[in-house]
């Protein structure tokens, strides 16, 4: 008789230990987790396990493929903060390679901390960019390239701006008011915006310093 009463007690303490085990968690021998009424097992899903107002919840569209794998979002991913060029917001690779914001309008590029291109957006819709665009294949646009769009001519010229060639050093085409001052390269073509002569409009480059000859032009 006291082996039954003992076993009956057993057998009541386990149902009440069951019965306060709390919603949504694993009991001790089970191979799954279950969120809500549905039960992920361990390997049988890619989906994040996240928050959401208090329940732990997961959805097929926030997936992670493990260490070498990609994390896909079938909605946005973003982050509140701009970051900089030292802390990208948006990391590749190394947390100071990647991107930020610059302002509502723009983006940064760094590279090991350092930045290497803001892209900016004007409210007509045009891009612009800080320091150089290189290409091997060369560049081509169905509209026209401009070099300093917020610079004004500058007189003498000026070789912050105009269109090099080559690897030669300053070899290219510039542009200013009144007669050429600055120095580039040997056969380097300068245009002078307020020319009036057949004598002064364009300018060739002699010695690959500061010395132009005049283009003799037509009308």
């Amino acid at each position: 008789m006291r082996r039954l009463i003992a076993a009956v007690g057993l057998l009541a303490w386990l149902c009440v230990g069951a019965a306060a085990q709390p919603t949504g968690t694993n009991t001790v021998g089970s191979s799954s987790l279950v969120i809500g009424t549905t039960a992920v097992t361990g390997g049988a899903t890619t989906q994040v396990l996240f928050n959401l107002g208090g329940v732990v919840s997961s959805d097929a569209g926030f997936t992670y493929a493990g260490s070498s794998g990609p994390v896909t979002a079938a909605g946005r991913l973003g982050t509140s903060s701009a970051g900089t060029a030292a802390n990208p917001s948006l990391f590749v690779g190394n947390a100071t390679t990647g991107f930020s914001s610059v302002s509502t309008t723009g983006m940064n590029i760094s590279i090991n901390g350092v930045s290497k291109a803001d892209f900016d957006i004007s409210s007509a819709g045009n891009w612009s960019f800080t320091g150089s665009l290189v290409s091997s294949t060369g560049l081509r646009t169905n509209g026209f390239l401009q070099a300093g769009p917020g610079s004004p001519i500058v007189s003498g010229g000026s070789t912050a701006y105009g269109v090099t060639i080559s690897n030669a050093a300053s070899f290219g085409i510039y542009a200013g008011s009144g007669a050429p001052s600055i120095s580039a390269g040997k056969g380097s073509l300068y245009l002078r915006t307020d020319g009036t002569t057949t004598n002064d409009r364009a300018y060739i480059n002699t010695n690959g310093s500061t010395t132009w000859t005049n283009i003799t032009t037509g009308g």
